[in-house]
């Protein structure tokens, strides 16, 4: 993205700090498959650690800023004995009444759901910045908070002014990925294309298109396809009943579940729920007087070892 544009999007959007938090990892703790629910900033002051922003790893060290937007899965684990590390929420809205090459220029480039780190030039400075608002941040006062959104500005110039001098590489996050990691860990609640691009901070025909183009699949085709994969594994893994499947992943109505399944799989559930029973009662007992060992044999599609055994024992060994 040309810093300029990023430059002219920063001094047309509404800025609001959602949150300000500081935090120390120890030993045996760790962030995992935390959604961020806004942008964020972090800014590490003691310690490492091996981050995750959706599927790219990195390692954060002291003093090093972490940019990443609204719908970011983020993964902390340690790499020392603590990590201290502040995080600031915030969100960019724009006026309705917006001129169409800045609403052109968002939808190429949204600087606020970019992905970049960097050292800065002057960490004790951003340090000072920081630790402000965060003290600022818990006063809830009104006058502290206005300060905080001062304090904030200043940060964020700091850090344009290092990107534009230095060229920081900034990565646009893989939309589809996002969406797709989300149905991952969400396919039992109700999931829509406009509550995704909500969650996700795009637009619905933005991530319509992008997710269509990396799956070969509709958002909601990919939801089913989620689903009626985990129901197959529980019906034929478990005792649960189709109506108790159906449920599990998201479904109340189980003669809908019903329908969907059999379209998708070419079996209604029950079948495959038969089907599976029957495989299980399959078992082969071979009973031999002698001490022998025989080869591996390829009865059909069942793979058996047959072991002799002597004619004097009375119990069957199964297999």
């Amino acid at each position: 993205m040309i810093i300029n544009d990023q430059l002219l999007l920063w001094n047309h959007a509404s800025i609001k700090v959602l949150d300000v938090r500081h935090s120390v990892l120890r030993a045996g703790e760790a962030v995992q498959s935390y959604r961020l629910p806004a942008s964020v900033f972090m800014f590490a002051t003691r310690g490492e650690a091996y981050i995750k922003l959706d599927e790219a790893k990195h390692v954060a060290g002291r003093f090093q800023i972490v940019h990443c937007g609204k719908g970011t899965m983020l993964d902390i684990f340690l790499a020392e004995e603590e990590f201290e590390y502040y995080m600031i929420f915030y969100k960019a809205s724009f006026p309705l009444t917006l001129q169409p090459k800045l609403v052109a220029l968002l939808k190429q480039y949204n600087p606020f759901q970019l992905q970049y780190r960097f050292l800065p030039i002057d960490p004790l400075s951003i340090c000072r910045i920081v630790k402000d608002m965060e003290q600022e941040w818990r006063e809830f006062r009104y006058l502290e908070r206005f300060q905080v959104k001062s304090l904030f500005y200043q940060f964020v110039s700091l850090v344009l002014q290092q990107i534009h001098k230095e060229g920081i590489e900034m990565i646009e996050p893989d939309l589809a990925l996002q969406a797709m990691l989300y149905i991952e860990e969400h396919y039992a609640k109700p999931i829509t294309l406009e509550s995704l691009a909500e969650i996700l901070n795009y637009s619905i025909p933005q991530l319509s298109v992008l997710f269509k183009k990396k799956t070969g699949y509709s958002v909601i085709d990919y939801v089913i396809r989620k689903r009626i994969d985990c129901a197959k594994s529980l019906l034929t893994q478990t005792d649960a009943t189709v109506k108790e499947i159906a449920a599990s992943v998201g479904y109340k109505d189980s003669f809908y579940f019903g329908r969907l399944f059999k379209k998708g799989v070419g079996n209604p559930p029950d079948n495959l729920e038969d089907l599976s029973a029957q495989n299980e009662k399959q078992r082969i007992v071979l009973l031999f007087p002698s001490d022998r060992l025989l080869p591996w044999t390829d009865s059909g599609d069942i793979l058996v070892m047959i072991i002799i055994i002597n004619t004097d024992i009375t119990e069957r060994d199964e297999y």
